[in-house]
């Protein structure tokens, strides 16, 4: 039999094969530890799990919405451009030059509270308009407001043209977003004879 030349071993082996010494740890002493560390990860995981789901469900609600103004937006904006270019092909004639804001146009079909006419800030009743404003997109209201007559651009002449400014309104998906587009445009026409 072979003595071990070690010293310091000698309490743990005997002639080359391990005993258990009584200063040493036991397996046993553990007892589940590792199951503790392993459900504290768990649960860590599962919450940041857990946020990521919400700040995503969110992200997902914040990107429609985006995408309902945008879409509203582009139809008030349309809804402009088309009410600007029947402005200038004379849809909507300006009666008395000095009736400053004046709603001389109005489409307000969409809004279930509307009147059949409306009054305008110098107490003229204004027809609602019986055209059909609505946009491959989708529908609008608008408004038309006479700002007044100015001095014209310099290539024409003072004497003979004014200037005419307008403020168009557009406004998409009434009563849920209140989606306001504004524009000023104006007209170059003859002064008026007298």
């Amino acid at each position: 039999m072979e003595k071990c030349r070690n010293t310091e071993n000698r309490k743990h082996y005997q002639c080359g094969h391990f005993r258990a010494s009584a200063d040493m740890p036991r397996h046993g002493a553990d007892n589940g530890s590792i199951t503790v560390i392993a459900l504290m990860v768990l649960v860590t995981l599962t919450l940041v799990g857990m946020m990521a789901m919400n700040t995503s469900s969110t992200d997902v609600l914040v990107a429609g919405n985006y995408c309902r103004h945008m879409e509203n937006f582009y139809v008030a904006d349309g809804g402009i451009n088309r009410e600007m270019a029947e402005l200038g092909s004379g849809q909507y004639p300006v009666m008395n030059i000095e009736s400053v804001n004046a709603v001389i146009g109005r489409d307000d079909a969409l809004n279930p509270n509307a009147q059949a006419n409306d009054i305008d800030t110098n107490g003229n009743t204004v027809a609602d308009n019986v055209f059909d404003h609505s946009l491959p997109t989708g529908d609008y209201e608008f408004d038309i407001v006479y700002l007044g007559h100015f001095l014209p651009p310099p290539a024409y002449s003072a004497s003979f043209f004014y200037r005419y400014d307008f403020n168009v309104n557009g406004y998409a998906d009434p009563g849920r977003s209140n989606l306001n587009v504004t524009s000023r445009c104006y007209k170059i026409g003859p002064k008026p004879s007298g």
